[in-house]
């Protein structure tokens, strides 16, 4: 089996259509089951209502199950899932058995020029429903649900990323025969299809494949970042130079010598801070709806109202109360460190998009890219890197989790082996 997630309009459908049409395997898309029940005249809105409401019923595997089901009363050996959008549905189709899972992204503008249609122009409405799937909250307490959809968990789930966001009028006009794409049509239609192709090829003759540089270096950020001692979340960064050799690597954590906030007070000092600062706004400001008193979540006291504000106020971000050092700025101070040379030019991998503060230090580092995972980027670090004209990439190929599926360290042994 293989699973598709990903956001809307980045191509997830298409590449089902590719695997099925291509590769001979068998479509299942779970929002069939949700539209059956729903009728085919229902909204985006209403097959989300519908999923988050089974899912709270029945379990939040219940689409997984149902596909499983499925699978088995129709048969077949090859099947691609399309639609995954929980990370329960995940765990459910890998213990089935053989499942690896790609995720289909692109940039929201670019989703958006190609859904444009479906919405009447609106790209509020297009907004809010991709928010909703991205990562669905609680109307009173804006905590996830658990039972909703998240995609941004299960694109981190992924064990092999394609990046479609080359504009559809362009990929049209690009497209053309070629076995592997080069790079002047990298983005087109045909170079989409031959990253799935790729995939595909590694799962049927496991062995004899090589992970590519981009792959080896992610996989090397995500190994180092496992020496994170950061209490909300872990990431690595390697620095490589023009030539492509590595010359530095580093995680989020507390400076050498220095205690991080585990062994120093069991908590992340900067979320306990936040939590200060949220229990002296719920003294000092009304609820915006009923003008009722709020408690230490900024969610209104009177049982008649309960609407949560947080999304109303700013919350600060408090990025230098981190004890930590990023990952990307304590690779770059590494490469100081000794000497400075050869990171001019160079390429940073992230396991996430670089923060605003780490932005102004590549671009005084004068690194000529920026390779990174995480594909939710801020605003401010975007436009930064950009102005600077850093090469921005979104990692794609094969993710550390599914090296040792994909890449064996041991050849695979041969039918007529003794």
């Amino acid at each position: 089996m293989i699973g598709i997630t990903g956001p809307k309009g980045a191509g997830r459908h298409r590449a089902a259509s590719y695997l099925a049409d291509a590769h001979g395997f068998r479509k299942l898309n779970l929002s069939s089951f949700l539209r059956k029940e729903a009728g085919e005249g229902a909204s985006v809105d209403d097959l989300q209502n519908l999923g988050t409401q089974w899912r709270e019923a029945e379990g939040s595997g219940v689409l997984a199950d149902l596909a499983a089901r499925a699978m088995d009363t129709e048969g077949g050996q090859r099947w691609v899932v399309c639609g995954i959008k929980n990370p329960a549905e995940i765990q459910r189709l890998r213990d089935l058995g053989s499942f690896t899972l790609v995720a289909v992204e692109a940039s929201a503008d670019t989703r958006w020029d190609r859904v444009e249609p479906d919405y009447g122009g609106d790209r509020t409405e297009f907004d809010r429903n991709d928010g909703r799937d991205e990562r669905e909250t609680d109307p009173v307490t804006c905590e996830w649900r658990a039972h909703g959809q998240n995609v941004r968990q299960c694109v981190r789930r992924a064990d092999y990323f394609v990046w479609n966001d080359t504009p559809l009028q362009a990929r049209h006009a690009q497209s053309g025969p070629a076995m592997v794409p080069s790079l002047e049509q990298d983005g087109t239609i045909r170079s989409f299809e031959d990253k799935l192709a790729r995939l595909v090829d590694m799962l049927d003759r496991p062995g004899p494949h090589q992970p590519t540089d981009v792959e080896v270096r992610m996989s090397q950020a995500h190994t180092i970042s496992r020496q994170s001692d950061c209490l909300q979340r872990k990431v690595g960064a390697v620095l490589v130079n023009a030539k492509g050799y590595t010359i530095a690597e580093g995680c989020n954590r507390a400076p050498e010598g220095a205690h991080g906030c585990k062994a120093k007070q069991d908590q992340c000092y900067r979320a306990q801070e936040r939590r200060k600062w949220a229990t002296n706004m719920s003294k000092a400001v009304k609820c915006g709806h009923c003008g009722g008193q709020l408690d230490p979540d900024l969610t209104c006291l009177n049982p008649d109202c309960r609407k949560a504000v947080p999304r109303a106020l700013k919350r600060p971000r408090d990025l230098e109360l981190c004890r930590a050092i990023h990952a990307e700025e304590s690779t770059l101070l590494q490469a100081s460190r000794f000497g400075g040379q050869g990171a001019e030019g160079g390429t940073l991998y992230t396991t996430t998009f670089p923060c605003a503060l780490c932005a102004k230090k590549i671009i005084e580092t004068k690194l000529a890219s920026v390779i990174y995972l995480e594909p939710y980027p801020g605003k401010e670090a975007l436009d930064f890197l950009r102005t600077y004209d850093i090469d921005l990439r979104h990692f794609e190929g094969v993710s550390q989790r599914a090296f040792p599926l994909l890449f064996p360290l041991e050849p695979r042994e041969r039918d007529d082996d003794p």
